[in-house]
């Protein structure tokens, strides 16, 4: 996950609006989906059932666009949720002088700086 240039939400959309909805999604520049491709269901179910959940990123650029047809699809919906996933910051790295870095030095290798992942 990018944190520095991307916001991601976790959304859920009942079957009878996902079409309806991701068409509208799928208008925003750059956003991108992310979602189980194959999700169990029992041998006698023709449908998928319960709700389709995915994870969602979008540009910092573009995330109002985005929030503003998360909170439409909320109120019009039956059933639709959203929530932005913050990113965790427990994890801080100091330099020699106490001030807060954005990487750290790779364990693995010490002359390699580690600021996509933080886990080499």
């Amino acid at each position: 996950m990018d944190w520095r240039t991307r916001k991601y939400y976790i959304v859920s959309f009942i079957p009878e609006a996902y079409e309806m909805r991701m068409g509208y999604l799928q208008l925003i520049p750059k956003i991108k989906f992310h979602s189980y491709k194959d999700i169990p269901k029992q041998n006698d179910e023709m449908e998928q059932r319960g709700v389709y959940q995915m994870m969602i990123s979008v540009p910092f650029e573009y995330n109002d666009m985005l929030e503003y047809e998360l909170r439409k699809a909320e109120r019009t919906d039956f059933y639709c949720y959203w929530k932005e996933i913050k990113r965790d910051l427990s994890k801080k790295y100091l330099d020699v002088f106490g001030n807060l870095i954005s990487y750290r030095r790779c364990e693995l290798n010490p002359h390699k700086r580690c600021n996509h992942c933080m886990n080499c």
